[in-house]
């Protein structure tokens, strides 16, 4: 394999330490693909003769639960890894490995796992109540803070993502009395029926529900990320009955993606001009790209704001965020957002102290220097190897796509990466004690809890991969 390479930077507009960045490298030579499939399978092969327990737990576990795992995306083949623990940045197997975790249960253990200041909150609040039903006084630290992070007046507690999508769509609809909703190609805005669409090329889709002949509702219209004349067709034809437009600053499922220069700021004018709410869905990047996530790095002014995952400190939560006009409908009940563990007094406990007494202005100082270091490394490697690579960083979240070309949407992403050798890198970190998201892809989020030791780890695994291929 040729060295021979361009790289080719892709909207770096923020220089400042550990701010997005992304980087592509292109190598002309293509990849020696009979040596790729030797390695898939020589790798698939030690994964399977080193977790036999993870497999006796999977065949178990199909007996009792819908597909071995609780999740649809815990499923991985031909079968997944099987965790019993976790403490800081590592986390052990049920065959008896211990692994560094760059996956953080879905980029949620920003805090590490088991911090010891949250098990001391958790038996605390559990020595009081576990469950209420009621307001507490828990609440008021975790709204007071992501109001101060995120701008937006006033909040409302939910317990996952999902519900926090589900809440904030309602909430439009109801503030604009319009029906219709716009969300972006290929991103992952929760598991309920409007949002989740499979990619279509612009055409309205009604949802998965509509699949099974069982829709109920308007379908929603989707729009590639970074494409401006696309959103200003659908919301000049559809405008006057357009809810809202769902975005996530920078894209980060299935891939890494920055928004293009002068991207968020075009949106935001078009949406104000057509009178549709922005909501901006920070379930994946809220507290751990910044402080105050895509709210704080890009300054898109959403309606809306919808948080989960890393502001619980671990525990299940979501929340919304609106301005003081639209959050006015919510007090009134107009809508209402029921839920009977909303606020649930160990969840705000323990993220009021994740919030305020570990995610401090020191630690995301050092989150973003560690992600610009693994990103930098890791280029570096694609670099000196001739590997195809595509690497983006944004503070504590990240990933390398296997693609020549900066991608900037779902469709050229799907058009460009290398299935096979995301699958073989994948199998590779996973084989030599790094642990990522069972999709597989090879996405990374740090926590407070990582050192340059765990990150040499995974970049030297990519370097002796890289070398392999090269051979």
């Amino acid at each position: 394999m040729s060295n021979t390479h361009d790289v080719i930077p892709s909207h770096d507009c923020y220089a400042g330490q550990g701010d997005p960045y992304c980087i592509a490298v292109r190598a002309p030579a293509s990849l020696d693909r009979d040596r790729v499939e030797k390695l898939l399978e020589r790798e698939r092969s030690r994964y399977v003769d080193t977790t036999p327990a993870s497999r006796r737990a999977f065949e178990s576990a199909r007996r009792f639960v819908a597909g071995g795992v609780t999740s649809s995306f815990q499923a991985h083949a031909p079968h997944p890894l099987y965790l019993e623990g976790g403490r800081g940045a590592r986390v052990q197997s049920v065959d008896g490995t211990e692994l560094v975790d760059f996956h953080m249960g879905y980029g949620t253990m920003v805090v590490g796992h088991a911090h010891p200041r949250l098990q001391r909150v958790l038996r605390e609040s559990a020595g009081r109540a576990t469950h209420l039903g009621a307001p507490t006084l828990d609440s008021l630290p975790v709204a007071e803070e992501l109001q101060r992070r995120f701008g937006l007046e006033t909040w409302r507690f939910c317990n996952s993502g999902t519900e926090a999508t589900m809440a904030g769509l309602r909430l439009a609809r109801a503030a604009t009395g319009r029906q219709l909703l716009v969300k972006i190609v290929g991103v992952y805005f929760g598991h309920h029926d409007p949002v989740m669409t499979p990619p279509a090329r612009g055409e309205p889709d009604p949802g998965v529900l509509a699949e099974m002949g069982l829709a109920t509702q308007p379908p929603t219209l989707q729009v590639p990320f970074n494409d401006v004349p696309a959103l200003e067709r659908v919301i000049s034809e559809h405008g006057a009955d357009i809810a809202c437009l769902l975005l996530e600053l920078p894209m980060l499922a299935p891939f890494p993606c920055l928004p293009a220069p002068g991207y968020v700021e075009a949106v935001r004018a078009l949406t104000r001009e057509h009178e549709v709410l922005l909501l901006l869905d920070e379930a994946k990047t809220g507290v751990t790209i910044a402080a105050g996530g895509a709210t704080e790095l890009y300054r898109p002014e959403a309606d809306i704001v919808t948080l989960a995952k890393a502001i619980g400190g671990g525990l299940p939560i979501g929340a919304i965020g609106a301005t003081e006009v639209l959050m006015a409908r919510v007090a009134d009940g107009q809508p209402p957002i029921y839920g009977t563990f909303n606020g649930n007094p160990l969840v705000m406990a323990t993220s009021a102290v994740a919030l305020t007494e570990i995610l401090t202005p020191t630690a995301y100082q050092g989150l973003g220097e560690l992600g610009r270091f693994l990103g930098d490394r890791l280029r570096e490697i694609a670099v000196a190897a001739g590997l195809p690579a595509t690497v983006v960083t944004a503070g504590s979240r990240g990933g390398i796509c296997m693609t020549a070309e900066p991608v900037s949407d779902y469709w050229e992403w799907e058009r460009l990466h290398d299935v096979d050798l995301t699958e073989l890198l994948w199998l590779y970190q996973v084989n030599r004690g790094v642990y990522l998201s069972p999709a597989p892809r090879l996405h990374w989020t740090l926590s407070t809890a990582h050192t340059a030791d765990d990150v040499n780890l995974f970049v030297a695994n990519l370097a002796a991969a890289s070398e392999e291929l090269a051979a």
